[in-house]
């Protein structure tokens, strides 16, 4: 650059040889500050460049942020409106749903209908076969749910085992009847659980949506139907009625006087005896509990047993029942037949035998009534089975080793849990009433109701047939090779003070006049008696069954 500066000022300055020296080192200032204009230009380019790369690195470093952000965003949106379990809508969506429906209904013409869902014995399940089954019993269920509805509907699980439906055009109630008709159908179905066929089901209620009703109004009157389903036998979809307000008031209030019952001795104990097939010996009694309300009069078991499982009240009313029963077996030693020790069966709920010191209360019970432990036998559901809870297993094992025998109730209504059978300490296995009510009828048995009979005896358990009503079946139980019955074929459930007298009836003795009075008192609960003069063995190859005769009752009187 110097150079060349040098020679254009020779071209103009005429050929001078050399250029002044001032204006060489004029040249020379020129030429050092364009070289460092070129670095600073070179610098700032760099500079520049590696800003603009960072600056480009940064933005794509906020957008992948701002992705992130907005991911997580729609993530925690859908977790606050989702179940975590099903990844069904949860109940704030729900209810959204819901309350859009009900303002669009107006406008496009269309009738809204909720669907309150819950499964039946999905405490068995949980209790039983333990929480991991009961998720996946959970989000089985919510996969069949899902097909049940179209596009235009929401179904939802609203928390534990509840689910729901909003349908938002249905014509008319008979619409939604038909869906829950067909959810019935396909929750009835088998469920595979851990390699287990159980059986669930569940009960529906159904609300329409009225013409001033919110949201919650509807949500709540779909409640209360399904409470009633549940209440009326459950496995069953039930239409809301304004009506059940007032039966949910009286359930709150039976709740609350269920409380202090047990305190007020509300309650007593009935005993239904249970007879051997094959010589009509009385085996033993089953315990029943009777609650003898002062304005309501007597209280079915079906209304206040499940109010004091929900409750918890079932535990100290379980202790007061065992101990009862124990002690009133005791009291027939004296009349029952020597050579035929008199047995007590008492009912179990699974909430009892979680209670850790449940078998040291047994053993309480029975050392404090003297009754001998193999003369006790505690009746369990069969959904028992199926528990995998070691700490359920250990339960049944500890109470096997005080020497209780153990009862299988309702053997065959709904684990099915046969391969469990052979793995427990069960001693009985006590067969439904519906599997008893086909036998004895021409062309109506069910090959299942033999199956279910005969698996006793395959397995080298006593069988007991509940519910045996008619001689028929009775004929029936006796060539299928059941062991023992129990029904009003042979007695009523009786009071305690009336069991001696039934023994004595049994054994063909004189019955004292005030021990008659108890046996044929006023009530529902009366013991229907051989006629007289008969021994249980003659009764039942002949006659039905009879109060005692007029005549003979007279006659007793006198005595």
């Amino acid at each position: 650059m110097h150079k060349l500066l040098q020679r254009q000022l020779r071209r103009h300055l005429g050929g001078i040889g050399a250029v002044p020296a001032p204006l060489d080192a004029f040249i020379a200032a020129v030429d050092e500050a364009y070289h460092q204009s070129d670095t600073d230009r070179a610098f700032l380019e760099h500079t520049m460049d590696k800003a603009s790369r960072e600056l480009m690195d940064r933005q794509r470093q906020l957008q992948q942020a701002l992705a992130k952000s907005r991911e997580t965003e729609h993530q925690l949106a859908h977790q606050a409106l989702h179940d975590a379990l099903t990844a069904l809508p949860n109940r704030v969506l729900f209810l959204d749903r819901v309350e859009h429906a009900l303002a669009r209904g107006p406008r496009s013409g269309s009738a809204v209908a909720v669907l309150f869902i819950d499964l039946d014995d999905f405490k068995g399940v949980n209790d039983t076969m333990g929480h991991a089954a009961g998720d996946e019993l959970l989000r089985a269920t919510a996969g069949r749910l899902r097909p049940m509805v179209r596009s235009s509907d929401t179904c939802a699980r609203l928390g534990g085992d509840e689910f729901a439906i909003v349908l938002e055009d249905a014509n008319s109630i008979e619409a939604a009847r038909i869906v829950a008709e067909r959810i019935l159908a396909t929750l009835r179905e088998t469920f595979l659980l851990g390699g287990q066929q159980v059986f669930v089901g569940a009960s529906i209620g159904i609300a329409m949506a009225g013409a001033s009703e919110t949201a919650a109004d509807l949500m709540r009157n779909a409640d209360l139907a399904m409470y009633m389903a549940k209440s009326g036998g459950k496995h069953r979809a039930v239409v809301f009625e304004p009506s059940m307000h007032a039966m949910v008031a009286r359930r709150v209030e039976l709740e609350q006087d269920l409380r202090g019952a047990l305190e007020r001795h509300e309650f007593v104990l009935h005993f239904q005896p249970i007879v051997e097939m094959e010589t009509g010996n009385v085996l033993g009694f089953e315990a029943l509990t009777r609650w003898e309300h002062p304005q309501r009069g007597r209280v079915n078991p079906l209304q206040f047993i499940p109010i004091a499982e929900q409750s918890g009240v079932i535990v100290d009313l379980g202790r007061w029942i065992l101990a009862e029963a124990c002690r009133e077996c005791m009291t027939w030693e004296g009349v029952s037949d020597p050579e035929h020790a008199i047995s007590v069966t008492v009912n179990v709920s699974g909430r009892e035998l979680r209670e850790p010191d449940f078998a040291d209360h047994v053993r309480r019970a029975l050392k404090s009534s003297g009754l001998p432990p193999e003369r006790l036998v505690l009746e369990l559901t069969e959904n028992i089975l199926v528990a995998n809870d070691q700490a359920m297993i250990d339960m049944l094992k500890s109470l096997k080793a005080l020497g209780v025998q153990l009862a299988i109730d309702d053997f065959g209504t709904g684990y099915s849990a046969l391969s469990y059978l052979q793995q427990f300490p069960v001693d009985i296995i006590k067969i439904d009433k519906s599997f008893i009510d086909s036998l004895g009828h021409d062309g109506e048995e069910s090959p299942l109701s033999r199956a279910v009979l005969s698996l006793g005896t395959a397995l080298s358990m006593r069988t007991i047939a509940e519910g045996v009503e008619t001689r028929g079946q009775f004929g029936r139980l006796r060539e299928l090779g059941c062991h023992y019955g129990q029904g009003y074929l042979f007695a009523k459930p009786m009071p305690a003070q009336g069991v001696p007298s039934f023994l004595k009836l049994h054994r063909s003795e004189v019955i004292p006049s005030r021990d008659l009075k108890v046996l044929n008192g006023h009530g529902p609960d009366l013991v229907v008696l051989p006629p007289f003069g008969t021994s249980m063995q003659e009764r039942l190859a002949g006659a039905a069954p009879a109060e005692v005769p007029l005549q003979h009752k007279r006659a007793l009187t006198a005595v």
